[in-house]
């Protein structure tokens, strides 16, 4: 996994379509949300190298990461959302 924010997006997509990211512990863990009009909150996260592997709905954005809350949704373990 890229410890740095420009590996994984050189062109800065992610951080265009992003409205908020974090990257913790030296890159082995990050998430990404972005709020819409009627305010629900998407996320995307993975850790240890991993491709996303949670999916996040919710009322707020997310405070922290894949194991934070169970908004968190693992995408082969648990049930999805209904608006994923």
């Amino acid at each position: 996994m890229a410890t740095k924010r420009r590996r994984h997006s050189p062109d800065k997509t992610i951080r265009k379509l992003a409205e908020g990211h974090r990257l913790l512990a030296g890159g082995q863990e990050y998430w990404s949300w972005v709020g819409t009009p009627p305010g629900i909150y998407f996320g995307a996260a993975g850790r240890g190298g991993d491709h996303p592997i949670c999916q996040y709905q919710g009322d707020e954005p997310p405070v922290g990461g894949v194991d934070s809350t169970a908004d968190w949704r693992h995408v082969a373990r648990d049930e999805g959302h209904v608006d994923w």
